[in-house]
């Protein structure tokens, strides 16, 4: 469960890694975005550990809210998170359907003494039912204060009463009806729940003036821009930081300080004020430069939402319009963000040309004060995915992606891409702030009108602000390429950004397993880009075969490398002259942590195994490169049995190829785990021949059970099982190998198991009660596997006692 500062830690901690004046703690959610309605509510909810997600990277915003789950948000509103989890277990419970050990019966208890809710009768209270909007919000205003009999929110037109006292209150939503048959999602419960924190006895307003550094838009010290945007407390203390980031840096040249007014809101006599010191600052701004409003924990910046913008543009637009359409008598004061960074010398005045913006870059005006205005443009870029690489810190284990892309420009925050994919990204300074995939537009080119217009398949396109396109590269020399089938990548506004045979690759996907590799030259300068320099490599391609290839070295980017490195995985493409040209190492390449059987559906975290993976087999003559035995299988029915630390190549989490250093396996091999019932033993004694003497073998036969609910007959096993317990068992219906298990009666935590003291996720795909189907519960005894803080096999041994 999250805490207040647990949450306030996470989030600060990606202040500092990301260089932005505040993040939403959503930013872990990935189903909540930017375009999700009432994210800023669920990031302040989320963010001061009111409400959790379903899962640790989910939230379900458009999930319906239970009634057991209102009743916990409540009580963490009232208490906090720290003494709210002090009564999450309940003496005893006034409901006969909620059991004194469920999870949410401490909550319940709580919210029904208090009168904030009751049961649907006097003996059920159905923790697990749906909550309509005008229970929730009579929930808040009882949890604020209201009387609920004083006010008629018990009575018959309690659902009409809840609605008339929720505008009063200002616990409402324009585009959330209270109604008594409208069941709430999660995101509007969190909407009207952060309303119900800013309700109290009085508004207290604050101000104070904070020094806002920006950079020039000339400036090239990384240190110093770094810095653009940040906050400081005095004017010197701005000063001092660009000094101390580069020493050569001039005010006024290098950078600027401007004040700014930051207006600090809190409500005296507020659950918002006096359980979590909750308040809203505006006046901030992003790392684009946008003003708008910071909800604050004991003034530490938690969520940041940007303000409306009086006006807004995605084409060029001259100052003197934006003038016009602000309805301008007077020359205001201006300050210009482009990409994060201040720029100056463009002016907003009834004559003036300067150009704000162009296609694709939006441009929005922003209202900062009397005569102030602040314009932001933030553009979009194109460009490649250059490497996604994973490094491991050797101090903490802590592993960290890092994508670049082909411009150098890097990020640890968007890295769910493969290399040579086409990207569209905005930046902030240096600092990538959105990235996603390019699409694509074909068809033929017809007409090109005034070096703007571009007719392809039908549909007028014109260039990016961005775009490295020029008209003569469209339409060819004298034309050439009218009439014909032309393909670009375009932005999420339909403006061209560059042409898709200029990036795309022709073999992506291909990888090679490097054996040895020959120094492509003698020569002191041979990574010199302007000769051409090959060399050998002996390697294993993921198609399976094997063989000596000629890399050229001059065409593509293993920079900094003497050669290509053994035992390496390398992406490669084939050159006009079938040389291998490779690029830098794959990260998407790792051992197997453990072994792999035939019929296995994913290895290691996740990365899954399918019909068209290939698993290469091979064996090395002694201190040298070639290769005595090649064995390729398809298909992860036909693995056979390959031991730890084979290397898996993979994309996008599914397996490509296991390079596997040894001859295939096609003998018996484990292929799950059964839970083995003892009491099913039969035996059978037969005698054979072993070493020439007659031997008398007794052979057991067991049931199991897997933890997918299959029942095995037939188990064997040469020697007795002694007790119960989860064993390895193979095709051949072999017992192997006892697993390792944990075990304990457990406690249900929503989606979480607790066993003992320890807290877990769990394959609710992988769980059985003897054989069948089941579903845990509080009270259960169970066996269970666990790798990773995760139940992958849960057997329950025996189920819930019944209440008496």
């Amino acid at each position: 469960m999250r805490t207040l500062k647990k949450s306030l830690a996470l989030v600060l901690a990606l202040v500092m890694v990301l260089g932005l004046g505040v993040i939403g703690a959503s930013a872990e959610f990935k189903d909540v975005t930017a375009e999700t309605k009432y994210k800023t509510a669920i990031d302040v909810l989320t963010g001061i550990g009111v409400i959790n997600g379903k899962t640790a990277d989910t939230f379900d915003p458009n999930g319906g809210l239970k009634r057991e789950e209102a009743a916990k948000i409540i009580a963490f509103i009232k208490l906090g998170p720290d003494n709210a989890q002090l009564i999450s277990e309940a003496a005893s419970s006034p409901f006969q359907d909620v059991a004194a050990s469920r999870w949410s019966a401490g909550y319940i208890e709580y919210c029904a003494n208090l009168g904030i809710i009751s049961g649907v009768s006097a003996t059920e209270f159905k923790p697990e039912s749906p909550l309509t909007t005008a229970a929730f919000t009579k929930m808040l205003l009882v949890a604020v204060g209201y009387d609920a009999e004083a006010k008629g929110l018990n009575g018959p037109s309690w659902a009409i009463n809840t609605a008339t006292l929720a505008i009063e209150a200002k616990i409402r939503d324009n585009d959330i009806s209270i109604s008594n048959s409208r069941e709430i999602t999660r995101a509007e419960a969190c909407q009207l729940a952060l309303k119900a924190l800013f309700v109290g006895d009085k508004t207290v307003t604050s101000t104070s003036t904070k020094y806002v550094l920006t950079v020039s838009a000339d400036a090239t010290n990384a240190n110093l821009i770094a810095l653009s945007g940040q906050y400081y407390n005095t004017f010197d203390g701005a000063k001092a930081a660009a000094a101390t980031a580069d020493a050569a840096a001039v005010y006024g040249r290098d950078y600027t300080v401007a004040s700014m007014q930051i207006t600090t809101e809190s409500v005296e006599g507020s659950l918002g004020d006096a359980i979590f010191s909750l308040a809203k600052s505006s006046s901030a701004a992003d790392a684009f430069g946008r003003p708008g409003e910071s909800y604050t924990v004991d003034g530490e910046s938690l969520v940041f939402t940007t303000s409306s913008p009086v006006l807004s543009y995605n084409t060029a637009v001259q100052g003197k319009k934006i003038y016009a359409d602000l309805g301008l008598t007077k020359v205001p004061t201006v300050t210009n963000f482009v990409d994060g960074v201040t720029v100056s010398g463009k002016a907003v005045t009834a004559s003036s040309a300067d150009v704000f913006g162009g296609n694709g870059t939006l441009t929005e005006v922003y209202k900062t004060a009397t005569g102030k205005y602040t314009i932001v443009e933030v553009n979009t870029y194109f460009d490649t995915v250059k490497s996604v690489r994973t490094a491991t810190d050797a101090a903490t284990g802590v592993k960290t992606t890092t994508l670049t892309l082909n411009n150098n420009l890097t990020t640890t925050r968007f890295v769910d891409f493969a290399r040579k994919d086409a990207v569209l990204y905005t930046k902030a300074g240096d600092t990538i702030m959105s990235l996603k995939k390019a699409e694509t537009i074909s068809g033929t080119l017809t007409r090109a009108t005034n070096n703007t217009n571009f007719t392809i398949g039908g549909t007028v396109y014109q260039i990016g602000a961005k775009s490295a396109l020029t008209a003569a590269a469209i339409v060819g020399n004298n034309n050439a390429n009218m009439g014909k089938t032309a393909a670009y990548y375009v932005d999420g506004m339909g403006y061209l950004m560059a042409a898709v045979e200029a990036t795309s690759a022709a073999t992506a996907g291909t990888y090679i397993k490097v054996l040895a590799a020959e120094t492509p030259s003698t020569s002191a300068n041979w990574m010199n880009p302007t000769g051409e320099y090959t060399g050998k490599v002996y390697g294993i391609l993921s198609d399976g075969s094997y063989g000596e290839y000629t890399v050229n070295y001059s065409q593509d980017s293993i920079t900094g490398e003497a050669a290509a490195t053994p035992n390496a995985i390398y992406e490669y493409e084939l050159n006009s002259a079938g040389q291998l040209v490779l690029a830098v190492a794959t990260s998407n390449y790792e051992q197997t942590a453990g072994s792999i059987s035939s019929g296995s559906t994913v290895v290691n975290t996740n990365k899954i195994l399918n019909s068209n993976t290939n698993y290469i087999f091979y064996t090395q003559e002694a201190n040298s490169a070639t290769i005595k035995n090649l064995t390729v299988r398809k298909g992860n029915t036909n693995s056979g049995s390959i031991a730890a630390g084979a290397t898996i190549v993979f994309e996008n989490n599914v397996v490509l190829a296991v390079f596997v250093g040894g001859e295939y396996n096609d003998g018996t091999q484990a292929v799950d785990l059964a839970y083995i019932d003892i009491t099913t033993e039969s035996s059978t004694t037969e005698l054979v021949v072993e070493n020439g003497q007659t031997v008398t073998k007794t052979v057991y036969t067991y049931t199991g059970y897997t933890a997918a609910g299959e029942e095995l007959t037939g188990l064997t096993s040469g020697t007795r099982i002694a007790s119960n317990g989860v064993y390895n068992y193979n095709t051949d219906k072999s017992i192997g190998s006892a697993a390792t298990t944990i075990s304990g009666q457990i406690e249900m935590f929503g989606s979480t198991v607790k066993i003992g003291t320890s807290y877990y996720n769990y394959n609710a795909d992988m769980v059985c009660f003897l054989g069948q189907d089941t579903a845990l519960a509080t009270g259960q005894t169970v066996v269970a596997v666990v790798k990773d803080t995760t139940l992958t096999h849960v057997w329950v041994i025996t189920d819930a006692p019944e209440a008496p």
